[in-house]
């Protein structure tokens, strides 16, 4: 008997310690498992990436505008600036363009004509499912990469065309596009949902760019960020729009869209001799009038 009782209690005593080190395995286990989300929960999280290739008269309006965002709202997002020259002149790195592009939560395209920053853009978005907000109009292929929640350009342009086809009319043309733009504008102001509500997005875009100005661009970041990004952000003001032409004075940062209203308003002395400055607005607008 006493053999058989010396075998049972060191078999005994060899299940109460794999027992025990498995329980303090488990124990540590779950207390990394734990921390890690505790770090994930109460760490900082990634600022979002937005990639621009624009030209590079406006990069200075950017990153100006970047500044005021960040002053705002912190460092929720970064922004990569990628020059139009750069890129068609090879004198930038086409891997590096196209990780950027890869690895983007968001992209914003300002590119004028087919050239080589087009095929890129090609290439690699159409393996990603990243929003991509055009800042202005475009060729065909430009307006294809245009797409933002549910509102794609590439679905309606093959719509079109296949009605086009049917119908023996000519396929799409920017200029519907820009007519069918106006009109989901206007709808989407009252019907804020679905496509319609990106629609109305992109427009949003194209004005805050389009009528320049850091508080513009900032309040563009901001809806891009807020939007398509996940970050919890108040809705930025609409954009601040100018006149297609007009009077400017830089003293009061105010605009007349007449002779007549800025004299009434400013005061204006016929005796005294007036001195007018003819610059560029729009997206240009900032260049121009720091000169002026």
């Amino acid at each position: 008997m006493t053999p058989r009782n010396e075998c049972i209690y060191p078999c005994s005593w060899l299940i109460i310690i794999v027992v025990v080190v498995a329980r303090i395995v488990f124990l540590c286990y779950s207390g990394m498992r734990s921390i890690g989300e505790d770090n994930t929960k109460n760490g900082m999280k990634s600022p979002k990436k937005l990639t621009f290739i624009i030209n590079a008269s406006l990069s200075s309006a950017l990153s100006s505008a970047v500044s005021l965002y960040r002053n705002r709202y912190g460092n929720n997002a970064v922004v990569s600036l990628f020059c139009t020259h750069d890129i068609e002149e090879a004198s930038l790195s086409t891997q590096t363009l196209e990780h950027a592009l890869g690895s983007a939560d968001m992209v914003f395209l300002d590119i004028r004509g087919d050239g080589k920053a087009v095929g890129v853009c090609e290439r690699v978005l159409e393996k990603t499912q990243t929003p991509v907000a055009l800042l202005i109009g475009g060729s065909p292929r430009m307006m294809s990469l245009l797409r933002l929640g549910g509102f794609s350009m590439k679905k309606i342009m093959q719509r079109s065309a296949r009605r086009s086809d049917k119908e023996n009319r000519g396929g799409f043309s920017i200029s519907r596009a820009q007519r069918m733009m106006r009109i989901i504008e206007r709808v989407g102001t009252f019907l804020p949902f679905g496509p319609l509500k990106h629609a109305r997005n992109w427009a949003l875009f194209m004005q805050y760019w389009g009528n320049s100005g850091d508080e513009n661009i900032c309040n563009m970041l901001a809806l891009a960020v807020r939007e398509y990004c996940g970050v919890a952000l108040r809705k930025p003001p609409r954009p601040r729009t100018y006149p297609e032409y007009g009077i400017y004075d830089p003293l009061t940062d105010r605009t007349w869209s007449s002779l007549k209203s800025y004299q009434q308003d400013a005061g204006s002395d016929a005796d005294k001799p007036t001195i007018g400055i003819l610059f560029y607005g729009g997206m240009h607008f900032d260049q121009s009038v720091v000169p002026a």
